[in-house]
């Protein structure tokens, strides 16, 4: 998630009711409750002068939004501190649209703040599976099974939950689907990430041999192996860009995929 620093001071939350607003014919109408009021135009929305916040879930699609949209968003990132702006969705996605925008995007050189949402522990899994099942009334106590299967990652807990209780799936099954929406959502985001570099297969190849080695040199030998012999330089940069992209963690020296989900693809086919 990104959040959009307008201005540098301190950001209140002190917001009560979901705000919605839906762009209609007659202008852009604002839901909070069970009250509601129309402005004219969207630029009269950004405007405003009681604080407010927007929020924008997946993001990676402002790189399609009209220019004018997105010349009213830098205005007001530029000239509304009463205007808080948070931005959600893909993390290859964020980093395209927000964090390294072509130089002709009204939003290039306004950085955001970043906040990356880290896994959670087991405690802190066992935790978020419990509050979310007790709010349904469910009691659950395989956490374990579906830890080790989906370790911290909240959106996998999530999905999981929706599947089982919302959706009432059984366990097994509810497992099962999550893990195949899971990888599906998981090779969508790597191959968009793999949209703009050059040594498609040399990525690939780590994310293989990322499955069996943890060491650079190890992952370095397991490489040249499926390729043959790749420059030190070249294997460093694209290691550290998947460091970079959240796909893989370093932790001293030693290197490992972040998301379960990605250990469930194989990569020889991408």
């Amino acid at each position: 998630m990104l959040v959009s620093e307008i201005n540098k001071e301190k950001i209140s939350w002190r917001f009560k009711v979901n705000i919605n607003f839906l762009i209609t014919s007659a202008g852009i109408e604002i839901r909070g409750g069970s009250k509601g009021r129309v402005v004219n135009s969207l630029i009269e929305l950004l405007n405003s002068s009681d604080d407010i916040v927007i929020a924008f879930d997946e993001v990676q699609e402002l790189s399609f939004a009209s220019k004018q949209f997105l010349d009213v968003l830098g205005n007001v990132y530029a000239t509304n501190p009463k205007v808080h702006i948070i931005f959600s969705g893909s993390y290859v996605g964020l980093v395209k649209a927000l964090l390294s925008p072509p130089s002709d995007s009204p939003l290039h050189g306004r950085p955001p703040t970043e906040i990356r949402l880290k896994p959670f522990d087991k405690e802190k899994s066992i935790y978020f599976l419990e509050k979310g099942m007790q709010e349904l009334g469910i009691r659950f106590n395989r956490h374990d099974e579906v830890i080790e299967k989906l370790d911290g990652i909240v959106g996998w807990l999530t999905l999981f939950g929706n599947f089982h209780v919302v959706r009432k799936l059984d366990f097994e099954i509810a497992l099962r689907e999550t893990i195949g929406e899971g990888k599906k959502i998981m090779l969508e985001e790597f191959n968009h990430f793999l949209s703009n570099k050059e040594n498609k297969q040399l990525y690939c190849n780590i994310m293989n041999v990322l499955k069996l080695a943890s060491k650079w040199k190890d992952i370095k030998n397991g490489v040249e192996i499926r390729m043959g012999k790749v420059d030190d330089k070249v294997f460093s940069n694209a290691l550290q860009n998947l460091v970079n992209f959240n796909f893989v963690s370093k932790v001293d020296d030693e290197y490992k995929i972040v998301d379960p989900m990605l250990k469930e693809i194989n990569f020889n086919k991408c």
